[in-house]
């Protein structure tokens, strides 16, 4: 399922340590959901779409219960005025002390306005 603006996720995915891979569980239905659309438009086969259930927790060291990062979540979607659930992955990085990494550019493009995000988030495509 790899394409131009996916290449740098798979860059990260083939170069860094999985068990530095951290996520909120609501990933795993991104990766499905983003599954389901290729296998709908044709990119991948059944096989592979029916293969991203059983790869996709395996991507990643700890996947997070995203009750835990709820409150977080929402001050940062107040804050930022961003989606909840993209603020969901902020509220973790900022959690473990780690880097949300990320090519969202408006996402990133809020966190670099916000005097309190700064160096918060890493643009994928800069890695």
């Amino acid at each position: 399922m790899e394409s131009p603006a996916s290449a740098p996720a798979v860059r990260l995915l083939e170069s860094w340590p999985p068990a530095r891979l951290l996520a909120p569980e609501l990933v795993l239905v991104e990766l499905l959901n983003a599954g389901w659309k290729a296998w709908r438009a044709g990119a991948i086969s059944e096989e592979q779409f029916e293969g991203i259930a059983e790869l996709a927790p395996r991507l990643f060291s700890e996947l997070v219960p995203a009750a835990a990062l709820l409150p977080a979540a929402q001050r940062w979607s107040r804050r930022l005025d961003h989606p909840a659930y993209d603020c969901l992955y902020l509220a973790l990085a900022e959690a473990r002390m780690g880097p949300l990494i990320t090519q969202d550019q408006r996402l990133l493009s809020r966190l670099r306005r916000d005097p309190h995000a700064a160096g918060m988030a890493v643009d994928l495509t800069d890695l």
